[in-house]
């Protein structure tokens, strides 16, 4: 259902702070902590493609979403104000948990936001799909950071799976897409690392490999694919 997160540790739809809050953040940008100077070096972007994306009111965004229960999501918004390093976004498929037909809003840092990625997949993207591979899977309105764990035989399916939650979820190659990486003014596939433009013409070279912080996911995936 709608507002209803992956993790067993989710429920109902990630907190959304009041505007009182909001405003008293937004009166002294100094002192937050979101923003370029915190900015992940991975993801900065790169001056060969233009200036930094920054968002404004009425852009069709993504969020992600960080509360517990909810981390590796990324949900469809709006922005409807910005004010400093924050903006206040109306979700596209999150309802209020107490109003169904309310869209959920809240005030988010603004380093939390990109744009929507473009729907197009990749011409090779199902081939590539193998065991290990980053994608991002459409559940629960959103879409999730995943690796694929498992490959059907002629690719009639797949089995993808998160270190974060120890759910495993059956799907097909429609609920997947690649693992998009904003870079503050082009995008990353996961994979295979080449960069495309917000409008998803492919650009020149391809980005760095990620460094990927040690966890136990590999490790797992190596075992469930061995075993299957």
């Amino acid at each position: 259902g709608k507002g209803k997160g992956k993790g067993a540790a989710a429920s109902g739809a990630p907190a959304a702070e009041g505007d009182a809050e909001a405003e008293s953040k937004e009166d002294a940008p100094g002192d937050s902590e979101s923003g370029s100077e915190s900015e992940d070096d991975e993801f900065k972007p790169d001056p060969a493609f233009g200036a930094k994306w920054e968002p404004v009111f009425g852009d069709k965004i993504e969020v992600q979403v960080k509360d517990e229960g909810w981390e590796g999501s990324w949900y469809a918004a709006e922005v409807r104000k910005v004010r400093g390093a924050r903006a206040h976004v109306r979700y596209a498929d999150l309802m209020e948990e107490y109003d169904s037909r309310k869209h959920l809003e809240s005030w988010v840092d603004s380093s939390d936001l990109r744009p929507q990625p473009h729907e197009a997949k990749p011409s090779d993207f199902e081939r590539k799909l193998a065991v290990g591979a980053p994608v991002q899977f459409q559940l629960n309105d959103g879409w999730w950071e995943v690796r694929v764990v498992s490959v059907k035989k002629g690719r009639a399916g797949f089995t993808v799976g998160s270190h974060l939650y120890a759910e495993r979820h059956e799907t097909t190659v429609a609920k997947l897409r690649p693992d998009w990486e904003w870079h503050g003014n082009h995008w990353v596939e996961g994979s295979s690392r080449k960069r495309f433009d917000k409008k998803g013409e492919v650009l020149e070279g391809l980005a760095l490999p990620r460094r990927v912080k040690k966890d136990d996911s590999d490790d797992e995936i190596k075992a469930e694919a061995e075993a299957a």
